[in-house]
Order: C-alpha cells, then sequence, then structure tokens
C-alpha cells in the first residue's frame, strides 16, 4: 500500500512545504 509517512505534523500549518516534506513510501 502506498502510504504518505507522518513525519511532517506541520503540513496544516505550512500547506507549502508538504509536497517536500511528504515523502510516498511504498509498505506494500
Amino acid at each position: 500500500d502506498l502510504l504518505i509517512m507522518p513525519e511532517h505534523l506541520d503540513i496544516e500549518f505550512e500547506p507549502q512545504r508538504a509536497v517536500i516534506t511528504t515523502r510516498p513510501v511504498d509498505l506494500s
């Protein structure tokens, strides 16, 4: 399954960084 690693919970505060800081990881 493809999940977004919840490393950066400040995304809601800094949505402009969301694309950079969230990394899709294949955990299948």
